[in-house]
């Protein structure tokens, strides 16, 4: 399913190819940090911690 949304907009010329640039580097440099700062971290403290930003976040939009 991704890779063909990625296919359509790849030719739809409604891509903004710089904004898209930052966000893939973005992306891959987070992905990159993100694991390896998961796995320094307790997986029980980080199973709270992503658990708590969601339903923080969850109330954020409802409240909005």
């Amino acid at each position: 399913m991704n890779v063909a949304a990625a296919v359509f907009f790849l030719f739809s010329a409604k891509v903004v190819w710089p904004v898209a640039l930052v966000m893939a580097v973005g992306a891959l440099a987070g992905g990159v940090l993100g694991g390896k700062l998961a796995g320094s971290i307790n997986p029980t403290v980080l199973r709270w911690l992503v658990v708590s930003i969601g339903i923080i976040i969850a109330l954020i939009y409802w409240i909005k």
